[in-house]
């Protein structure tokens, strides 16, 4: 089995947890409950050619609202909105050789195509 390389980042343990907003029931953003919730999570582990990324930096756009606030279908339970993310390296997955542990990295709302076409 393939193991994760890890270095500390910052000379900081990789934490167990984090906090993250979940979209938890869809409604106007500025509503009573809101739909967002802070909440902690179990940190992700990487896995085959993936690294995880200390967010240094999100953006969330109308995109991101819309879903918040119903206007387009959740895809995936409890989403945290973002998706326009400043990060640096801080794990690299097994098979994971693009990026090196400290890089700082952009992430854009497309994580993979197919590759058969320049889009």
């Amino acid at each position: 089995m393939a193991q994760t390389k890890q270095v500390n980042v910052n000379l900081q343990k990789i934490p167990d947890t984090m906090h993250a907003w979940e979209v938890r029931q869809q409604a106007p953003i500025d509503a009573e409950p809101s739909p967002l919730q802070l909440v902690t999570k179990p940190v992700p582990q990487p896995g085959p050619g993936e690294v995880l990324v200390r967010v240094l930096a999100c953006g969330v756009c109308r995109t991101d609202l819309h879903v918040t606030e119903g206007d387009l279908p959740v895809h995936q339970e409890h989403v945290t909105p973002g998706h326009e993310i400043i990060g640096e390296v801080c794990q690299l997955g097994p098979q994971a050789t693009r990026f090196e542990i400290g890089q700082r990295i952009g992430i854009p709302w497309l994580r993979l195509t197919c590759g058969k076409c320049s889009f």
